[in-house]
């Protein structure tokens, strides 16, 4: 019998050291501060998935590095063009009751990708109490970055971020996904992207009832959790 081998189109087998060798072929050194927006798929088929991706990534930048990822939920769950907490022919029309509280166990939206969520059970890492816009830290700035995280100031984190002369790392995404861009969106008015519409809502409903989010479950783990 004789083997064709593997499918032309499967994904490039990825090792550790090619990892370490490529963050730092972009640039990147001990001591930087980086925001990650990536698509793990992007990689191609990386030996210890997720978690080798960060824990190469976090090598090159050292204990004095800083690494500062988005974490959104609740919206942006659904859907990229929600200008409300609802959308016509979502699962979630007529069923808001169903949105729950946010803990930071809360697992992030599935198109912030698999990273992002690996990095949020990272040991020593932190995220932001926001219910919407939440971000998670590891690093040397870390814990300064995601502290405080004002309920009507979504994109603080990155506002302390920029005060670190960061690196904004993309791999597998478009612009839509750099989270940085917002804050230009933010000084000049403008809409080029659809989260500038989304964070005003998401301002205007938690400012009226910051509960919007909990659930009327009294069996509602989530809630339980939060203390509501």
């Amino acid at each position: 019998m004789t083997s064709t081998g593997p499918p032309t189109d499967s994904p490039r087998k990825v090792r550790p050291d090619e990892l370490t060798d490529g963050f730092q072929q972009i640039g990147l050194r001990e001591g930087d501060s980086v925001m990650l927006h990536a698509s793990l798929d992007s990689f191609g088929s990386v030996d210890g998935g997720a978690a080798m991706v960060l824990h190469r990534l976090l090598s090159v930048l050292g204990k004095k590095g800083t690494l500062l990822m988005p974490t959104f939920t609740s919206i942006t769950r659904h859907s990229g063009t929600h200008n409300n907490y609802t959308i016509h022919g979502c699962w979630c029309e007529g069923k808001e009751n169903r949105h729950v509280r946010f803990i930071p166990e809360l697992q992030p939206d599935k198109v912030i990708g698999p990273i992002a969520h690996r990095l949020c059970s990272w040991p020593a890492s932190r995220r932001s109490r926001h219910p919407v816009y939440s971000f998670v830290a590891v690093g040397r700035h870390g814990d300064d970055l995601v502290r405080e995280h004002e309920l009507l100031n979504p994109l603080l984190p990155v506002k302390k971020f920029l005060k670190q002369d960061p690196k904004v790392v993309t791999a597998g995404v478009n612009l839509d996904s750099v989270t940085s861009i917002h804050l230009a969106e933010e000084a000049k008015a403008v809409r080029t992207y659809p989260m500038r519409s989304l964070i005003e809502d998401a301002k205007s409903l938690l400012g009226k009832n910051p509960r919007v989010l909990t659930c009327d479950n009294e069996e509602c783990l989530s809630c339980a959790l939060a203390g509501c």
